[in-house]
């Protein structure tokens, strides 16, 4: 299985300083507790499983006046602690780490499509940017933006960003077909028009499927009720009760 991600930023202290990141910050009391969430993000990955970190794997050193770790030797027992097959595209804060980033760039195949996968997003300057022949957009997996946006559609340069860092999914890592499900969805919501956050267009679709849930769960119950009663358990009936005619 392939895995994706970006910013563990280990040893990073700055980011639990809500002072200097504002609503970025991370809400750790401590970077021992940063460090134990990382870690048990991976735990389930398997040695033959492939994990792809987009950048900014640990900081060594001072990091915007604050203390970073020791030495490389800290970065690379992070390393060591993730049990599976590891691929590090290069971020900002990876220059002194010591960690091995294999490159800035590379092209992957996910599903249909063809995807740019590297640290920054488009609207970076220090982003690469070739033509990967998409239908009507460039698709790009990044990090670096932490918590700002899940998916951002850059109509300059027309690349829908994708941001599989921890921050925005809950500290766990994207599988493969979660991933693939992500960018279904961002195309689907830039095929739309883009016309709102995609966050809203996330909240939409969720009430949508809610909507769609609630009302199968009444024309299920109502036909158990009139036709099976026997079937209809306590918990079903106290349910229907409660939201038939809302």
């Amino acid at each position: 299985m392939r895995y994706f991600t970006s910013d563990f930023h280990f040893g990073s202290a700055v980011l639990l300083d809500k002072n200097a990141m504002g609503p970025k910050a991370r809400s750790f009391k401590s970077l021992d507790d940063m460090h134990d969430a990382i870690v048990k993000a991976c735990a389930h990955l398997k040695p033959e499983d492939m994990l792809f970190h987009l950048g900014d794997f640990a900081c060594v050193g001072n990091d915007r006046g604050y203390a970073g770790l020791d030495s490389r030797k800290n970065a690379i027992d992070f390393l060591n602690r993730i049990k599976c097959n590891k691929i590090l595209i290069a971020g900002n804060h990876d220059e002194n780490n010591g960690v091995p980033v294999a490159c800035d760039f590379i092209v992957l195949k996910l599903a249909r499509w063809s995807v740019s996968v590297q640290h920054y997003p488009s609207s970076d300057e220090r982003a690469l940017l070739p033509h990967l022949m998409n239908t009507r957009f460039q698709i790009n997996l990044c990090g670096h933006v932490h918590k700002w946006w899940r998916a951002m559609y850059d109509r300059v340069n027309r690349v829908l960003n994708i941001n599989v860092g921890l921050d925005m999914n809950g500290f766990e890592l994207y599988s493969e077909p979660e991933l693939v499900n992500l960018i279904q969805r961002a195309v689907d919501w830039v095929k739309s028009g883009a016309r709102v956050s995609f966050a809203k267009y996330e909240a939409v679709l969720t009430k949508k499927k809610a909507a769609a849930s609630r009302e199968q769960r009444l024309k299920s119950y109502t036909w158990l009720r009139d036709n099976k009663p026997e079937l209809l358990t306590p918990e079903k009936r106290k349910w229907l009760e409660e939201n038939e005619g809302k």
